[in-house]
């Protein structure tokens, strides 16, 4: 059939509902970035990487055009997570207290980062941890260093995923990949400016030093140490998990248990039905890595090591 029947019985051809559903669509994205700009300096942070599962791909579009995301944590409220961490929602002191913050997508290595540089720099507190996107202008107005952690898309899906206990579920693989896509592309949107740096996962994970000097010496940063070791960072952090209870499933650091867990999950990235999907993911992820300082050849221990993280 080529028609449906609309509201007054007469019938609408399918091309024509087709271009219409395209229009609202392109209306709505128009609305959401109208009124993501204007709630720019008023509204909290959402939590963009905090979307219910049904609410990623809604995301993942409005991401599209500038104040995208800000404009949907508007409209669709229900969206985003409304319980603000004070990791969240820092106050002014906060981070006049902080002279480099982290703004990482979940799992991508943005606490062993903070780790890592808290231990160059020896001093606790340096380093303003978050995971929201739409903070970066806030931190970039405190004048603090804004560094970026870089993980690819199927490493970070597959942590993540292990990290929520998803059931293996080829729709909630597709929502966590979504809200990638949608991270990604609103941090991009900050590339260009001088106060936000990116980094490799794969290099601050395997030598933090190296991948940090260029950061540090850039932004006029003494470290107190020239030289701090991978292995150290990662038992440092493992430590601090322990002290804290942190379950097997949450731990910062790789584990046997989680690394037990992976075959589900690598089997729904090889689903075909994800591959476009996660291609543009991966094109996203790899534009950004463009910007990151380049790892030397991998130690091949070491990256055994974190691909499991």
């Amino acid at each position: 059939m080529n028609a449906i029947q609309g509201f007054s019985g007469a019938l609408i051809p399918r091309r024509e509902l087709f271009v219409s559903a395209g229009a609202i669509t392109r209306i709505s994205l128009v609305l959401m970035a109208g009124i993501g700009a204007s709630a720019h300096n008023h509204s909290p942070a959402h939590h963009p990487q905090r979307l219910h599962p049904r609410f990623a791909r809604l995301a993942d579009i409005a991401s599209h055009v500038p104040h995208g995301l800000a404009g949907l944590s508007v409209l669709a409220p229900v969206a985003f997570s409304r319980a603000l961490s004070s990791t969240e929602n820092p106050s002014g002191d906060d981070l006049h207290r902080s002279g480099i913050a982290i703004c990482g997508f979940p799992r991508t290595g943005s606490t062993y980062l903070k780790f890592a540089i808290e231990r160059s720099l020896e001093t606790p507190g340096a380093v303003w941890r978050t995971h929201d996107v739409l903070a970066v202008p806030q931190l970039e107005e405190a004048e603090l260093l804004v560094l970026v952690p870089l993980r690819d898309p199927r490493s970070t899906a597959i942590s993540w995923s292990l990290y929520n206990n998803d059931e293996p579920a080829l729709s909630l693989m597709r929502s966590r990949i979504h809200s990638y896509s949608a991270w990604h592309r609103q941090i991009a949107r900050y590339a260009v400016s001088p106060g936000v740096r990116f980094l490799s996962f794969d290099y601050f994970t395997t030598e933090p030093s190296q991948a940090l000097s260029t950061k540090f010496s850039a932004a006029g940063i003494q470290p107190r140490h020239d030289h701090i070791a991978g292995q150290d960072v990662a038992a440092r952090l493992g430590d601090d998990d322990a002290a804290h209870g942190v379950e097997p499933r949450h731990t910062h650091v790789p584990s046997d248990h989680r690394a037990s867990l992976r075959a589900d999950y690598e089997a729904l990235l090889d689903d075909p039905k994800l591959a476009s999907q996660l291609s543009s993911a991966q094109a996203l992820f790899e534009a950004l890595l463009r910007r990151a300082p380049q790892p030397p050849a991998p130690n091949s221990h070491q990256a055994d090591v974190h691909q499991n993280s």
